[in-house]
């Protein structure tokens, strides 16, 4: 007997792979999980490395299919996480943040860092887990077990020429003391295991003017970089090369307050002063500054920029809307450049952390070896 052929076998003869692809691309990654169950051919597109990677390109490019990701402590059990829309406004970030929609709650974990539609969560018995929010699924990761103190700073990151995610764990000590060489540990997830590493350091010549960031101090990842901002100079992670080095502020002139933005998945450097607003870009590939824009405004709400609090917190910038969203006294606050007005104040939330999320398919499938767990298992109301 001639067996009966289903009907998406008789939908792929007549329709090309590439358009499949074209179209799978803009579906979100709970309905690509659902897909890939169809059968052998969709989950071989699918689980395609490249494939993930054009869904997460097309979704970074999409304003529309991209989140806010806040992070809220509760009170000394734990922390909410929460994936909004960004184009909504604060009234609507509330609205939502009361309600059981799009909140993610246990008492045991805190976010350590976000890149690429993954989350770093710490767990308070010091293990790791690498979740991706969008499908629930984590892999659980050793705690570095190399020869560092308790205060281990933890960062996650990607590395384009490898396409492999990497978490490093180190302690700022090392930049105190102005040691030549600097040690520090690399997870690689493709590999799953903790390599020491050491890294040269050539520091400025500026005497003992350098300073380094604190324990708290936030990591900029952008395009395979991490940074970190010190008062006088910057940080930075190279993921691909594994080393640290450090680098310049743009041409800021004096009396601008300065810090870091992160514009999407590009980093940038804002400065303001009672007259002038100016940002810049840095070039991935030249890792020169470059001018976007300047504007020239009386700033009424200079005062409200202090250097030495944004320098520990993530700032996001909105090319579309002109607007910077940050957090201030555990406030969420939008600032537009262009008017130099406080758009919104969020009052009723205790604001722990902010930053720009991109879903991702990532973890639809591990690799050979690692096992996958849904999590978190439940979801509380806080």
């Amino acid at each position: 007997m001639k067996r009966r052929r289903s009907k998406f076998s008789l939908i792929d003869k007549y329709v090309p792979i590439e358009v499949w692809e074209q179209v799978m691309w803009r579906l979100p990654s709970k309905t690509l999980c659902r897909l890939r169950c169809v059968n052998r051919e969709w989950r071989s597109i699918i689980d395609n490395p490249s494939f993930v990677l054009k869904h997460y390109e097309v979704y970074k490019n999409h304003p529309k299919k991209s989140f806010l990701f806040c992070e809220e402590q509760i009170d000394i059990r734990g922390y909410k996480l929460f994936f909004l829309r960004h184009d909504k406004s604060l009234k609507k970030y509330y609205e939502i943040m009361k309600s059981n929609h799009n909140i993610l709650y246990w008492s045991s974990n805190f976010f350590v860092a976000n890149c690429r539609g993954l989350v770093l969560i710490r767990e308070f018995n010091n293990g790791l887990k690498l979740w991706n929010p969008s499908i629930r699924k984590a892999l659980s990761i050793e705690q570095c077990s190399l020869n560092y103190t308790k205060r281990n700073y933890y960062v996650l990151g990607y590395a384009k020429s490898s396409n492999d995610f990497k978490v490093i764990c180190f302690n700022w000590s090392g930049f105190k003391k102005r040691e030549n060489v600097f040690s520090f540990g690399v997870y690689s997830i493709c590999e799953s295991i903790w390599v020491e590493k050491t890294s040269s350091i050539v520091y400025p010549e500026i005497g003992d003017d350098f300073s380094r960031p604190s324990h708290y101090t936030v990591a900029f990842y952008s395009e395979g970089w991490c940074y970190w901002t010190t008062r006088t100079h910057i940080i930075a992670f190279d993921f691909d090369n594994e080393c640290f080095s450090i680098m310049d502020w743009p041409d800021i002139e004096d009396g601008m307050v300065k810090f870091l933005v992160k514009s999407e998945e590009r980093l940038g450097a804002f400065g303001i002063s009672h007259a002038t607003t100016r940002m810049w870009v840095l070039d991935e590939d030249t890792r020169i500054w470059h001018v976007q824009f300047s504007i020239n405004l009386d700033n009424l709400v200079t005062d409200f920029f202090k250097e030495e609090e944004l320098r520990s917190r993530m700032t996001l910038y909105y090319p579309k809307s002109g607007e910077l969203v940050m957090y201030k006294n555990s406030r969420l606050i939008r600032y537009n450049i262009k008017t130099s007005q406080m758009v919104a104040d969020l009052t009723s939330a205790s604001i722990h952390y902010v930053d720009h999320h991109v879903e991702t398919i990532m973890f639809g499938t591990g690799l050979e070896g690692q096992n996958l767990v849904h999590f978190p298992a439940s979801t509380e109301d806080g």
